[in-house]
C-alpha cells in the first residue's frame, strides 16, 4: 500500500496550475413493428476499393469473447461472432436482429417471432429450441450472469420454444424492458457448452464474422461469414489487436498501421483536432452512457461521510468544472445528475455547486467537523487522467481544511479494502446502461457501492410492478434521480464520451453508446 499525504508545496503547484488554466478556459466559456435494418454493404462498396482487412487497436485487454461476461472491449468481437434477438442502435433504440418482431402477451411473458433460415457457422439451424437453450444457459450459469442485477425481480428468465420459430421468455415478475435486456444475450447452438467444454475458446454463432483465432492478451482474428443472413460483410478480415499502452496506441495511430483506434488520449485528440491535415486518420467522437466519478462510501464508519450535509460541504470545496476544463481538457461534460443526460429517465438536477471555500468550511463546522481524517483511495486508472484528478481533488479538499489522506493501492489491496467497507472516498467508473434507461445508475453505480436508500429502493421496485406504463416508469426514474442527487452521492462526476480515430476512407462503423463498436456494415470508400 502506498500512502501519500500531499505536501503543501504540491498543493500550491496543483492549485496554481489548475487555477491558471481554469481561469483561461472558464473565461472563454421496443415495439412490435420492424424498423429498417441496415443491409450488408457489399453492394455499396466502390469498385475501386479492394482492401480486405480492417485492423482495430483495442485499448484494454480482452478477457473473454463469450458475449456474456468480461470487459466491454471483449463484447465488440463477441457480437461479431454472435447475434442477439434484439440489438441496440447508436441512438439507443431497439431494432430486430434474430427476432423480427415481439410483443408482451401477459404480465410475465414476452413472445418473440424468430428469423427463419438462419444457420450457425457450423451449419446447424438457429431456431426457437436453440434460442430457448441460450436464454436458459444464461439464467442458470455459475457464477451468476454479470448483469442479472439489471433484471431486478424479473430474474431469472425462462426460454420456452412454442414452435420452430416462436419463442416465449417468461419471468417471475413483469419487466417492460426485457427486449432491451436481451441485447446482451448471445444466441448459442443447441447444447453448445455441454457438448464442448472449450466452446467459448473458439465460439460458434450466427454472426456476420466467423471465429479464426484468439491469442489471449494479444489479438482476436475473425473472417467474414459469406452466408450471413443480412448479407456478406464488405470487409473480409477483422482483426482486434490489444494495445493497452496509450503511447504505443497513439504511435500506431500516427503511423497509420490501424484502421480504427479506440481510446484516443486527450493530448493527441487536441493535436488531431488542431492539425487535422497532418493525420491519415480522423477523430471519431461518439456519445457514451459511461459515467466517471469520485464517490462517497455512504456506509462508511466515518459519521461525517454518512452525513449528506457534510458531503455537500466537500462538494463546495472542489472546482468541479475547472477540473473538467483543465485536466480533462473539456472533452467530457460535468455531470448534471446521477445519470448521463442521454439516457431515459435522466434529469438535469442542477449539477455540482461552484467552488466556495467559505461555505465549505461553514457547513463542515456546523456538522461538527474538527479535522478528523478522511481517506481517499486510488487503485487503478479507471478513466483518462484519473490519478491527476484524484490529486487535484485531494489538494482542493485539503486547502478547504478537510484532513484528506490520499492512499494509492494496488488492485488486489483495493478489492479487500472495498469489501471491508472501511474507506471514505474512491474513484470508479460505470460502463453504462444496457437498456437505455437510468435505473442502473442507482442500482449499479450507487447501491452497489454501499448505498442503501429505502425510498429509492421502493421507487425502483415499483417500475417492475404489473400494469405500469412506460410513461409512469420514466416519471418514477426521474424521481429516483432527483432523490439520489439530493443525497450528494458524488464528490465529482462526469459523463464520458467514446473518443476514437478511424481511417478517413472507412465508413459505416456503428458505435453504440454503451461501448459496443459494430463493423458489420463497414466499408472503405
Amino acid at each position: 500500500m502506498k500512502i501519500i499525504q500531499i505536501s503543501k508545496k504540491k498543493i500550491r503547484t496543483l492549485l496554481l496550475g489548475t487555477a491558471s488554466v481554469c481561469t483561461v478556459l472558464l473565461s472563454a466559456c421496443g415495439g412490435a413493428s420492424e424498423p429498417e435494418v441496415p443491409k450488408g454493404s457489399q453492394e455499396s462498396v466502390s469498385t475501386t476499393q479492394n482492401r480486405d482487412m480492417l485492423r482495430v487497436a483495442v485499448d484494454k485487454n480482452i478477457t473473454t469473447i463469450n458475449g456474456i461476461n468480461g470487459t466491454a472491449q471483449g463484447f465488440t468481437p463477441a457480437y461479431h461472432i454472435f447475434d442477439v434477438l434484439c440489438a441496440l442502435t447508436p441512438d439507443m433504440s431497439l431494432r430486430p436482429n434474430l427476432a423480427t418482431q415481439w410483443e408482451q402477451i401477459d404480465d410475465f411473458t414476452w413472445r418473440f417471432h424468430l428469423r427463419e433460415g438462419v444457420k450457425f457457422h457450423d451449419g446447424s439451424d438457429f431456431n426457437a429450441e436453440s434460442a430457448a437453450y441460450s436464454i436458459n444457459y444464461i439464467a442458470n450459469m455459475e457464477p451468476t450472469y454479470a448483469i442479472a442485477g439489471q433484471w431486478a425481480t424479473s430474474w431469472p428468465p425462462e426460454g420456452v420454444a412454442i414452435d420452430s420459430y416462436t419463442l416465449d421468455v417468461v419471468t417471475p415478475q413483469p419487466n417492460l424492458k426485457l427486449p432491451e435486456l436481451l441485447n446482451r444475450c448471445p444466441m448459442l447452438p443447441l447444447d453448445a457448452v455441454e457438448s464442448n467444454a472449450d466452446f467459448f475458446k473458439a465460439p460458434v454463432g450466427t454472426g456476420p464474422y466467423k471465429f479464426v483465432s484468439w491469442d489471449a492478451g494479444v489479438s482476436v482474428k475473425l473472417e467474414a461469414n459469406p452466408d450471413y443472413w443480412d448479407g456478406k460483410p464488405a470487409i473480409k478480415n477483422l482483426v482486434f489487436d490489444i494495445i493497452g499502452d496509450g503511447e504505443a496506441r497513439m504511435n500506431a495511430l500516427k503511423s497509420g498501421e490501424y484502421d480504427y483506434v479506440m481510446g484516443v488520449t486527450y493530448d493527441l485528440a487536441n493535436e488531431m483536432k488542431n492539425s487535422s491535415d497532418e493525420f491519415a486518420m480522423e477523430l471519431d467522437i461518439n456519445e457514451s452512457t459511461g459515467h466517471n466519478f469520485a464517490y462517497f462510501n455512504y456506509q462508511s464508519d466515518n459519521p461525517f461521510i454518512r452525513n449528506p450535509e457534510f458531503r455537500k460541504a466537500m462538494q463546495y470545496a472542489v472546482d468541479s468544472q475547472g477540473i473538467v476544463d483543465a485536466i480533462l481538457e473539456n472533452w467530457v461534460s460535468l455531470s448534471r445528475g446521477i445519470a448521463p443526460q442521454n439516457v431515459a429517465g435522466s434529469i438535469d438536477a442542477g449539477g455540482f455547486p461552484g467552488r466556495d471555500l467559505e461555505k465549505a468550511k461553514q457547513i463542515a463546522t456546523e456538522c461538527g467537523y474538527n479535522g478528523e481524517e478522511i481517506s481517499f483511495y486510488y487503485a487503478n486508472e479507471e478513466f483518462t487522467r484519473a490519478l491527476e484528478v484524484s490529486e487535484i481533488l485531494c489538494a482542493q479538499l485539503q486547502e478547504a481544511g478537510f484532513n484528506v489522506v490520499f492512499e494509492q493501492v494496488d488492485g488486489a489491496s483495493w478489492d479487500q479494502i472495498k469489501a471491508s467497507g472501511i474507506w471514505d472516498i474512491a474513484l470508479n467508473k460505470l460502463g453504462g446502461t444496457y437498456t437505455g434507461d437510468s435505473e442502473i445508475y442507482y442500482t449499479q453505480s450507487l447501491k452497489k457501492q454501499y448505498w442503501n436508500l429505502d425510498e429509492a429502493d421502493a421507487m425502483i421496485s415499483s417500475i417492475y410492478q404489473t400494469g405500469i406504463t412506460p410513461e409512469k416508469r420514466e416519471e418514477t426514474l426521474k424521481h429516483v434521480q432527483q432523490y439520489c442527487w439530493e443525497q450528494a452521492p458524488f464528490l465529482w462526476a462526469t459523463d464520458n464520451i467514446l473518443l476514437c480515430a478511424r481511417d478517413r476512407t472507412l465508413k459505416g462503423v456503428e458505435v453504440v453508446p454503451l461501448g459496443l463498436y459494430r463493423f458489420t456494415y463497414a466499408y472503405y470508400e
